[in-house]
């Protein structure tokens, strides 16, 4: 599912309900396995619930202004650092790595 460079602000919740045609729960989707939501004006945090889905094997939430803990448990344990690249307040050893390689 890719959401990238479409300008959205709103904080990333654990539902789509904004959508005019989504409106379901991200984490109820069974079998997701590539979300893309980069290069939007995102606030907030990622939600935790969203690394527990297993079918999940590729994330990009870059260039947004996420804050918070990145989730370091489930998939996002495997998920590279670059998928969160470009959120200067995010927090938890990917953003560290995040934050090295934008020097």
């Amino acid at each position: 599912m890719d959401f990238s460079h479409n300008k959205l602000s709103e904080p990333i919740t654990h539902e789509i309900s904004q959508c005019k045609l989504l409106t379901f729960r991200i984490t109820a989707i069974r079998i997701l396995n590539y979300l893309n939501v980069s290069r939007n004006n995102l606030i907030g945090s990622i939600p935790p619930p969203i690394s527990t889905m297993q079918s999940l094997t590729s994330v990009d939430f870059s260039y947004n202004n996420l804050s918070g803990l990145v989730p370091g448990t489930g998939q996002f344990s495997y998920f590279n650092y670059t998928s969160f690249l470009g959120n200067p307040d995010i927090c938890g050893l990917t953003c560290v790595l995040a934050k090295m390689g934008s020097l």
